[in-house]
């Protein structure tokens, strides 16, 4: 898969692992990226590299109106996801660095665990978007030690 320019995902995985944060960013795009469908798994190493990366310096954006996205990497040079999404999301900033095997749990109100995933790097920054999210209904996000909550 290439990302310059333009770029839409629509394949059933998309997953982008860099470990040591060796100058990458997850998924870069000099233009938009738009997330329609499918399972978008991002976990970035290392300071200053962006788990999504869509040139918002140019005017790109990033739309989400569908899959499962979770991308963690560094809140150095964070990009959020724009309004124009169909999808709900959220980014959280950590308070401190998230260790590599660290899972991220989402709850719904009932206390049901909608979302669940161990991310392979260490990361301070992530973007969660799933379709369970649904207006009006609030979620607990808990990351390692810290518990965050969200009501769209």
């Amino acid at each position: 898969m290439t990302f310059h320019g333009c770029s839409t995902v629509r394949s059933r995985w998309c997953r982008s692992f860099t470990p040591n944060g060796n100058d990458a960013d997850g998924i870069d795009s000099n233009g938009n990226i738009v997330i329609d469908e499918g399972n978008v798994l991002v976990s970035l190493g290392g300071k200053g590299n962006n788990a999504l990366d869509y040139g918002s310096e140019n005017d790109g954006q990033l739309i989400i109106n569908g899959g499962t996205v979770i991308a963690a990497g560094s809140a150095s040079m964070l990009e959020g996801v724009s309004d124009d999404s169909e999808q709900h999301s959220t980014t959280i900033v950590l308070e401190e660095q998230a260790k590599a095997g660290t899972s991220v749990n989402v709850k719904n109100a009932g206390g049901i665990v909608v979302l669940e995933q161990e991310l392979s790097t260490s990361f301070d920054a992530v973007t969660i978007s799933i379709p369970a999210f649904e207006s009006g209904e609030n979620y607990t996000i808990i990351i390692g030690e810290e518990c965050h909550s969200v009501t769209f």
